[in-house]
């Protein structure tokens, strides 16, 4: 077996070591040689000599290399974004006008110049409206931060207030409107109509009482921008306080004139009597549904999930004063938990399998499929108006489980979809369930854990 030599017995290729072979082609010129061949074939080859910078050497080819472009829709961005730092929220809304509203190419620098020419040119419709919400929720976002609501109100008026065109509107401005058009339209638009005055071209529909589900939904939606999550997490709080706080307001004066000559009134549409009754059986009850919840969680050790599952049916209707003519959805759950964990000899009992249970039971009672299904808990619930009873099992599923708070409002936010472009007469019975929930969730939970958490 030949002994392989060392790396130094390798000579480098040197002009004399290259054979010289010169060819000629039919006209009698020598061809070049395959030794200038190969050297120069071998000047494009990096250097490796030890010592030399390898990186170094390929500069002069990354640099001639070309650089991949900005989308439009980025340069846009960007641009919004850094006008957001450094002018005013007055002079903000000016350029967002020349822009996406009346597009005004006199009021348009050059990077918006050429990136609104792409998005012309390429039809690129989708990336416009995704584009246009990244810079309104930044914006209301930013207003947000620096406490100023009237420039939010003064954006979504600006973008429902219709623009009238002239006949010399270039196409850049015509496409642009036309675009926005369908945008407001959309269901997509639905928080910025709230957040604009009402007018005869914005009209308040029933379903915008409830934005709040919307708005928790769209701030753990993964597929949402990172600017929509933070500003849709803002609002939600900022109404979500506001409304917690006329609610206590008012249950405390009883509607009566406090120390400021202000008279609180009724945030809900739940008739006072009612309201009263769901103060005292929810706030004032003792022990409070919170303390039954950690009672219940402390004995779980001492079950196994078969034993649980009847313990836990017992746990959701302890303490509620339901009609007997609901004795059968004890037994109608305890069935569907069996039906969905018929393993239940096998499984471990632990955290995260009450949690699933909990999340289990909130689609099972809020799913708008089930509608269909007369023998189903939901429409029962619904058409005998138990929307106490309805709201206080979901209460207490998610006191056992906070986790699942957002499985509950992206529920709440599905039903409100399937129905919220009915007519309101033939959705009373949606909006009595609604206005109960809310009420319940508002007075129980109010722990910072029942916030929105935006994904990372």
């Amino acid at each position: 077996m030949k002994q392989l030599l060392p790396l130094n017995h390798l000579r480098p290729i040197t002009s004399k070591s290259v054979r010289r072979s010169p060819k000629t082609d039919p006209s009698g010129r020598a061809n070049v040689s395959s030794e200038e061949t190969v050297l120069q074939s071998t000047e494009m080859i990096p250097d490796m000599t030890p010592g030399r910078d390898f990186e170094t050497s390929l500069a002069p080819v990354e640099s001639s290399l070309p650089k991949p472009e900005i989308p439009p829709e980025q340069v846009i961005f960007d641009f919004f974004a850094q006008t957001l730092q450094t002018a005013s929220l007055d002079e903000f809304l000016g350029l967002f006008q020349g822009f996406f509203v009346g597009y005004d190419k006199a009021q348009c620098p050059e990077p918006l110049q050429q990136a609104s020419y792409q998005l012309i040119i390429g039809n690129r419709r989708t990336g416009f409206i995704a584009v246009l919400k990244r810079c309104c929720y930044l914006f209301i976002e930013t207003c947000l931060n620096q406490e100023s609501i009237q420039h939010i109100t003064q954006l979504a008026h600006l973008l429902l207030t219709p623009t009238s065109q002239t006949g010399d509107a270039s196409l850049t401005t015509e496409r642009f409107q036309d675009w926005l058009r369908g945008f407001i339209q959309s269901e997509e638009c639905r928080v910025l109509r709230v957040l604009a005055p009402p007018s005869e071209t914005n009209q308040r529909t029933w379903g915008d009482r409830y934005v709040g589900f919307m708005l928790f939904a769209q701030a753990t939606d993964p597929q949402s921008s990172p600017e929509q999550q933070r500003a849709s997490k803002l609002l939600y709080q900022l109404f979500n306080n506001r409304y917690r706080y006329r609610l206590v307001m008012y249950l405390s004066t009883k509607g009566k004139m406090t120390a400021t000559g202000e008279a609180i009134k009724n945030p809900t549409l739940i008739e006072d009597v009612t309201l009263n009754l769901i103060h005292r059986l929810v706030v004032k009850k003792q022990p409070s549904y919170p303390d039954i919840a950690t009672q219940f969680l402390a004995q779980t050790d001492e079950h196994t999930f078969v034993t649980w599952q009847p313990y836990f049916v017992d746990y959701l209707f302890c303490a509620m004063t339901s009609p007997r003519r609901l004795k059968w959805l004890p037994d109608k759950i305890l069935q569907h938990l069996k039906q969905c964990y018929s393993a239940g000899d096998t499984i471990t009992l632990g955290r995260a399998l009450i949690t699933d249970v909990c999340r289990n039971l909130i689609h099972y009672l809020l799913n708008p499929e089930h509608l269909q299904d007369l023998s189903h808990p939901l429409p029962v619930l619904m058409i005998q108006r138990e929307y106490l009873t309805h709201s206080i099992l979901l209460l207490k599923l998610v006191l056992v489980a906070p986790e699942t708070y957002g499985e509950l409002m992206q529920a709440l936010n599905l039903l409100l979809g399937q129905y919220q472009d009915q007519p309101k007469a033939e959705c009373q019975w949606l909006m009595g369930f609604f206005e109960t929930v809310q009420v319940i969730l508002a007075l129980v939970l109010t722990a910072p854990q029942y916030c929105p958490v935006v994904p990372e």
